[in-house]
């Protein structure tokens, strides 16, 4: 890959869909093996949501610190 390549905005968005179907159908998967009748409800998904995103942030938020620390230490 060229380091000028940037992917588009749209793409991120359908890697996080991606993500969150395969979550969805693991978590439904996993529900109907235990023998419950109902694979996700509404709490289950917001609940999944939730951690997902917080999930999300905190590894964002870790990057985005080891990238500030590496530009003011003077590594290229």
């Amino acid at each position: 890959m060229q380091p000028e390549f940037k992917f588009p905005r749209s793409s991120i968005f359908l890697m996080l869909v991606t993500l969150v179907g395969a979550i969805m159908a693991i978590e439904s998967a996993r529900s109907l093996a235990v023998g419950g009748s109902d694979p996700l409800s509404i709490l289950g998904i917001a609940r999944l949501l939730i951690g997902g995103f917080a999930a999300m942030g905190i590894a964002g938020a870790v990057g985005y610190g080891v990238l500030r620390f590496f530009r003011r230490s003077g590594v290229r």
